[in-house]
């Protein structure tokens, strides 16, 4: 059964700031071909960026054949409270017989940005949590500036995981219908177009994608391990915020093939992807994280940029050290340079970070879409997997291709102090 929205309004209750917050619902629209997904279209004014302290949450009421239905965090409805127009999408409860439909909406006090932009999750229980954008900048500092670990330590470099929402082209309201409506690009037209050829990606799947590379820190909190080899401080900042490295493709996700969903139940559970599922499955039904593809990592790097090189929109690399390290003798500490235009950090630099594809795919226009990973139905010591992220911290020049955002490079599997990865995890 259909339903007829017949009232809209909106309310605020209980939040403290400067400028006071507002709420107003511009639409709810059921989805056609007519099914059990609400799209809630609403606008903020003065939202959460803007207070002195503290954070808001949002919260909708619905009444539908006089019963009343609470859509909020606890419904999964992680509603945005930063200033703009934005979009939520309620799961309607089974049996609803009406079409007609009210629904109010509440701002309330929150101790967390509320929004679903960045997935938090606790490395030790596996809980996951989400927190909402604020300026870009603002959440940058957020995550990068932390010190409310033990001993003044970053908790999102440590203790907790953090990642970043891609939103899909495909979503009334959401961040990349403006400038991104034609698709995320990826490719560029140099003499290694022949790789990976230009091309724009509409997709229709969100996805989110680590804030930062793994830290030394984050991988022991998981595995209780750490291979890395530059494990020593030497004063210029502390080992367990940089990256882990000396990791081979198979110790990160296992021996199943690229295309094969890691078991958060298997056996071989010693590696990272398994435990790290075992415990976000048992905590909040949350699995499938895993290592991007190679396009989810490029789309990600390039944070819409179109040129050549990721970190502005020009077809020189001026500008690269600020983004990137190149020549040194050692990682370096996670989140020290500058992130991108979305809040990711050391995409260009630090460590080669492990894609989820091996090589069988030439050419990466010629992929399905970006979820999908290139595979060849088999692994074996030989299989050489997907590399990306610039160059790595050890000799380097910034003129050459590697800082390409679409430079591609493969390896066997094989553990080797220039290679780290991320974390991604796909909405479906």
């Amino acid at each position: 059964m259909k339903i007829r929205i017949a009232a809209l309004s909106a309310m605020f209750c209980a939040a403290t700031a400067v400028a006071t917050p507002t709420v107003s619902i511009d639409s709810v629209v059921q989805r056609w071909p007519w099914n059990n997904k609400v799209d809630i279209t609403y606008t903020v004014t003065d939202g959460q960026e803007s207070a002195p302290s503290g954070f808001y949450r949002i919260v909708f009421t619905a009444t539908i054949g006089g019963n009343e239905y609470t859509i909020g965090d606890a419904s999964g409805v992680h509603a945005s409270a930063s200033s703009g127009k934005h979009t939520v999408t309620w799961t309607l409860p089974s049996g609803i017989g009406t079409t007609d439909c009210s629904m109010v909406a509440r701002i309330y006090s929150s101790d967390t940005p509320s929004g679903d932009d960045y997935m938090i999750i606790d490395l030790a229980t596996g809980a996951v949590t989400y927190e909402g954008l604020l300026t870009q900048s603002l959440s940058n500092a957020r995550y990068n500036n932390d010190a409310s670990g033990t001993g003044g330590t970053n908790i999102y470099k440590t203790d907790k995981l953090v990642l970043r929402k891609i939103p899909c082209t495909a979503r009334s309201g959401s961040l990349a219908n403006g400038p991104f409506a034609d698709g995320y690009p990826t490719g560029d037209d140099t003499n290694y177009a022949s790789t990976n050829g230009r091309t724009n990606w509409i997709t229709k799947l969100d996805y989110y994608i680590g804030v930062f590379p793994i830290t030394q820190a984050q991988f022991e909190k998981v595995t209780g391990s750490n291979p890395s080899t530059f494990k020593t401080d030497d004063g210029s900042d502390l080992a367990i915020y940089r990256p882990v490295e000396n990791v081979s493709y198979t110790g990160v996700r296992g021996t199943g093939v690229p295309d094969a969903v890691v078991d958060p139940n298997d056996s071989e559970g010693q590696v990272f992807v398994a435990r790290l599922n075992g415990r976000t499955k048992t905590a909040s039904d949350v699995s499938g994280l895993d290592l991007p593809t190679e396009l989810m990592y490029e789309i990600a790097q390039r944070a819409g940029a179109t040129h050549v090189y990721s970190h502005n929109d020009t077809d020189t690399v001026s500008g690269m050290p600020d983004y990137g390290v190149g020549n040194v003798s050692h990682t370096y500490a996670v989140g020290g340079k500058l992130a991108n235009a979305w809040g990711l950090y050391d995409t260009n630099g630090n460590v080669m970070e492990w894609c989820r594809d091996d090589n069988s795919r030439a050419n990466l226009k010629d992929a399905s879409d970006p979820w999908t990973p290139a595979s060849s139905g088999s692994v074996t010591s030989a299989t050489y997997y997907a590399k990306r992220g610039g160059a790595a911290w050890q000799n380097w020049t910034w003129n050459n291709g590697d800082w390409r955002a679409s430079h591609r490079s493969f390896d066997e599997s094989k553990s080797w102090k220039e290679y780290g990865f991320r974390i991604a995890y796909i909405v479906r």
